[in-house]
């Protein structure tokens, strides 16, 4: 409107309706913690020469008041933008861990938002529940982005190192998404990087993405970085990567995420009495590989 002047905002109808469903999510995101309504799904994580489950990789997902599986695509973005990604991480954080004490058998990759990554209570937390106790830490992967590693690059560093420290293992989701450089790689010493699922799918009919997955096995390689191939949809893509070297495969050629503790009973939460389906996905967005 030109300079020196001032205009009151105004929401677009649009705009109304759009904040009238943000709340709404909200509040559903809010009651679901309440009532442990938020569970995991666990999708297995193979070695790729011998396609044996190494670990599982926990998925949130929300069971609505009418019992069925709302993706975490339908809520997760809504609720970072409400400032519920914290409390989230923590209820998770409790979880992964009381998986981990009642099955001494399993191994867990727990995923925690950018913001969880500087917060020192969540890291207090994550302490309090495995300090002298490697039982517990040596079987609990923490994943964070690539994306959100470089965000904020020194705080990330030290949030690995500290993690590291009490004998967990910290893996780079997403790698090749983000601009990671040698220097970056080499700083924050984590354990795994996960190939971005999106130079993963149809791998065999992309001649350009292989030799971009060769471009990062090579770079972690150099490290000594154990390396996960996501969002494996077929043999023919899984021995592409296994003749390349990769040494975990993740994707529904070797395991949908499944709901129930693997080898255990359903998580227990309030669904009006129905068993939860393991098939129905509320929403159209979700992540790739989730």
């Amino acid at each position: 409107l030109g300079r020196n002047c001032f205009a009151f905002f105004e929401m677009s109808e649009e705009q109304r309706v759009r904040q009238r469903e943000y709340m709404q999510i909200g509040e559903q995101v809010t009651k679901a913690l309440q009532e442990e309504r938020v569970v995991f799904a666990y999708q297995p994580v193979v070695l790729s020469g011998t396609g044996e489950v190494a670990y599982y990789e926990t998925l949130i997902r929300m069971i609505d008041e009418k019992g069925e599986i709302v993706s975490a695509g339908a809520f997760l973005p809504v609720a970072e933008r409400l400032g519920l990604m914290r409390q989230i991480d923590r209820y998770t954080l409790e979880m992964a861990i009381s998986d981990l004490v009642n099955d001494p058998n399993i191994t867990l990759a727990l995923n925690i938002s950018s913001l969880t990554a500087s917060d020192r209570s969540w890291l207090r937390a994550l302490v309090s529940h495995v300090k002298g106790k490697p039982e517990i830490a040596k079987r609990l992967m923490i994943e964070i982005t690539e994306t959100a590693a470089l965000d904020d690059f020194e705080d990330s560093a030290r949030f690995v190192a500290a993690v590291r420290d009490l004998g967990c293992k910290v893996a780079l989701d997403d790698f090749g998404s983000g601009y990671t450089s040698f220097r970056h790689l080499k700083s924050l010493t984590v354990d795994v990087v996960k190939i971005d699922g999106s130079f993963v799918i149809n791998l065999g009919e992309n001649p350009d993405n292989l030799l971009f997955i060769r471009t990062l096995l090579n770079l972690a390689d150099g490290f000594g970085i154990t390396t996960v191939a996501e969002c494996v949809q077929s043999e023919q893509d899984a021995n592409l990567l296994k003749a390349e070297g990769v040494d975990y495969l993740q994707g529904f050629y070797y395991g949908r995420p499944q709901l129930g503790r693997p080898g255990g009973k359903m998580p227990k939460h309030k669904m009006a009495g129905k068993p939860a389906p393991q098939s129905v996905i509320v929403g159209d967005s979700i992540a790739v590989g989730d």
